[in-house]
């Protein structure tokens, strides 16, 4: 209460307002409802079907040029969209995920093939030999020259598609009881 004995006018407000909502709240049916939470469901599963598309274009074209043009046309959402999503969903971008997996790739072809270093690099995409040394090093923590001489175990990158990922169910509690444990 203020000086005066009076009442502040923003409660009177707030409480106006909370019996206009409450209002639309009841004219709110339980088939709205449905449909609203059915529609969301769906737009999931599409989005969750359209980054796996992207995954999948990914790994097949992993020694071309991949643009987002590309993963958008895959995904049949606008670039901006597709780019959104797969980060939404896959926790990195397009570019982190395509130069991990290609650096992957590549870690796997110097230890088990004798090759250069210029012609890995060139051939998974990199512009230039001190570009793939680079990422390279920032990724495994190792120069490629010495890893292709001496293997060493590194944490490879490991594309696991959308498609295999758990859905996250909510564990419902029946029958609980407790228990008293007392410490003597």
């Amino acid at each position: 209460m203020q000086k005066g004995g009076g009442f502040r006018f923003d409660c009177m407000v707030n409480w106006k307002q909370d019996i206009l909502l409450a209002k639309k709240v009841e004219s709110f049916s339980f088939d709205q409802w449905y449909d609203r939470t059915h529609e969301e469901g769906v737009k999931l599963e599409e989005h969750k079907e359209a980054v796996q598309r992207m995954q999948d274009y990914i790994a097949e074209h992993l020694c071309e040029n991949i643009t987002l043009a590309d993963l958008s046309a895959v995904s049949f959402f606008s670039p901006w969209y597709s780019y959104r999503l797969f980060s939404q969903w896959i926790n990195m971008t397009p570019a982190d995920y395509i130069r991990r997996f290609r650096l992957s790739k590549s870690a796997l072809m110097l230890r088990d093939e004798a090759c250069k270093i210029l012609d890995v690099a060139f051939e998974f995409g990199f512009g230039s030999v001190d570009g793939y040394q680079r990422a390279f090093f920032r990724e495994f923590g190792c120069n490629p020259k010495e890893y292709a001489a001496a293997p060493i175990p590194l944490y490879l990158f490991t594309p696991y598609g959308v498609k295999y990922q758990a859905v996250r169910k909510e564990k419902q509690m029946d029958n609980v009881k407790s228990v008293f444990v007392q410490v003597i």
